[in-house]
């Protein structure tokens, strides 16, 4: 369970060894155990007792912008795991084992793309022309050149591995923007200064996948701030960027069934003269979708866990992985 604290006049403190939370007209009880992660953005008041109660029970608080992206967060002192971790994760991110995870890593984030455009398409279009399964097939394309990539070294690499990242989102965003309602067609990707409803609410979506990432990374005893394809970056969690890729297309769907369901309005909106964003109600919308979505129980390497769960165990693997790595010059 999450507590999302982000309308003006919030508070959040201890009642009875409980956390209560809400403003003056609502309140409402969570026992400790039951709490997973805080979610605090501006306008109200949080007590140090709450703070306290949610570090004695490993509670994450996390601290976001009105775009959902995470700012700060508080936890306990302790990684998931001991310092060696953290001491081999800097030369696994300089190996070719890295190459390769990093390869995979794309192979699944076009596989997924691949496979939720091509339900969208065949549930409204019974018959799709040449035009359509042609964007669908560049994507299988570019799929089999990565599997089929002689790596040599990392720098050229990397860049051949972007290019053919970008042009997949090119024809997935497209042609996804093809298959939507007027009112929520859009003319290309934003991640910054967003325009239209679309991006601007599925900039907030992937936020919420922000969060959770860089707190099972965190989790498994993994830095974040190390990372291997996306280049580092001061303050910045880096390998979140990385690890993140193939479960974007989770925010994807949550915000296609709303756009679906004409679920959201230009009136859920606060727009200035660069970028517009979510109001206070639709994030709550917004949010608990998203939130029904990743507890959502599916069956994924033959085993039957919350998407959630699973991503935190893909964390896992990942930190496995890492303490595994023997670099072959023996540092």
């Amino acid at each position: 369970m999450e507590i999302i604290l982000e309308n003006n006049g919030f508070f959040l403190h201890v009642k009875n060894g409980l956390f209560e939370a809400g403003n003056k007209q609502n309140k409402q009880s969570f026992h400790p155990e039951k709490v997973e992660c805080i979610k605090v953005a501006k306008g109200g008041q949080m007590t140090t007792d709450a703070i306290f109660l949610a570090l004695e029970h490993t509670v994450e608080i996390i601290f976001v912008d009105h775009f959902g992206n995470p700012k700060g967060r508080i936890w306990n002192n302790k990684f998931g795991s001991i310092a060696t971790i953290r001491k081999k994760q800097v030369l696994f991110a300089q190996s070719m084992e890295a190459i390769f995870w990093i390869s995979n890593i794309v192979i699944k984030k076009i596989k997924n793309q691949h496979s939720f455009l091509g339900q969208l398409i065949y549930s409204q279009i019974e018959n799709p022309d040449k035009k359509i399964l042609d964007k669908l097939n560049r994507m299988t394309v570019v799929e089999k050149q990565i599997k089929q990539m002689i790596i040599d070294e990392i720098p050229p690499h990397f860049a051949t591995l972007r290019g053919w990242e970008g042009t997949v989102a090119r024809i997935y965003f497209q042609t996804l923007s093809d298959l939507l309602p007027q009112k929520y067609q859009f003319e290309n990707r934003s991640g910054r200064h967003a325009k239209d409803i679309f991006n601007a609410t599925l900039n907030y979506l992937y936020g919420i996948l922000y969060a959770l990432v860089e707190g099972a990374l965190i989790q498994a005893g993994i830095d974040p701030a190390v990372g291997i394809w996306h280049a580092d970056e001061y303050n910045k969690p880096v390998l979140t960027y990385d690890f993140i890729e193939p479960y974007r297309v989770w925010a994807d769907i949550v915000l296609v069934r709303l756009c679906l369901a004409n679920a959201l309005n230009e009136s859920d909106f606060v727009q200035n003269q660069k970028s517009i964003w979510l109001s206070g109600k639709a994030k709550q919308t917004v949010t608990l979708t998203m939130q029904q979505y990743l507890d959502e129980i599916i069956l994924q390497n033959k085993i039957y866990r919350s998407r959630k769960q699973h991503l935190k165990m893909d964390a896992n693997a990942l930190a496995q992985k890492i303490m595994k790595h023997e670099p072959k010059n023996g540092l």
